[in-house]
């Protein structure tokens, strides 16, 4: 599973440590709802992981990996994406943390 789940608001963005909480079942009705748009990268393993642990179902979700997939981009990763369309760099130095223990620090 994911060590963080984002989500994002017209006004705000929320971090969650889907780890450190005992219960995720309050997420269940977001994802299932097919009014709330999804916006997921590389979103196979994400949802499979969900579903098999938490028995989410998934609606209206749109993954952006697929997405420049069929718009024929050679870089289809995050990062990559990022980089080139919003001139982003990524720092994804905590991301590969080994054991699926690590944490981020608590400022994020």
């Amino acid at each position: 599973m994911s060590l963080l789940i984002q989500f994002s608001t017209q006004t705000a963005d929320y971090l969650v440590d889907p780890l450190a909480l005992d219960d995720l079942t309050y997420l269940a009705p977001i994802f299932s709802d097919p009014n709330i748009e999804k916006i997921f990268h590389a979103a196979e393993y994400d949802v499979l992981g969900l579903q098999r642990d938490f028995d989410f179902s998934f609606a209206n979700i749109f993954d952006t990996m697929l997405a420049a997939r069929t718009l024929g981009y050679k870089q289809v990763g995050l990062g990559s994406l990022l980089s080139e369309k919003f001139c982003v760099d990524v720092d994804k130095h905590n991301q590969k943390a080994v054991g699926g223990s690590a944490r981020y620090p608590p400022r994020y």
